[in-house]
């Protein structure tokens, strides 16, 4: 449940920033704030692709179960 939750976040984490990048593209920046533009547009990538890949399709852990090994004959 805990991955469900936590892959929720960042889904909805990342689509904000890339939201945000596509509603102000008509400002025009250069030099720093431009490039910390941009590298908060790949974070928020990476973050909605985790977020997705954590969501849909990670599996839940299995519980940690002690296995006693057969003694040997």
């Amino acid at each position: 449940m805990k991955n469900k939750v936590l892959g929720a976040i960042a889904m909805i984490w990342g689509a904000l920033i890339l939201m945000n990048f596509f509603t102000h593209l008509h400002e025009m920046t250069s030099g720093a704030y431009s490039t910390g533009k941009m590298a908060g547009v790949i974070f928020g990538c990476l973050l909605l692709a985790a977020g997705i890949h954590t969501f849909f399709f990670r599996k839940a852990a299995a519980k940690n179960t002690t296995q006693h090994d057969e003694p040997s004959r």
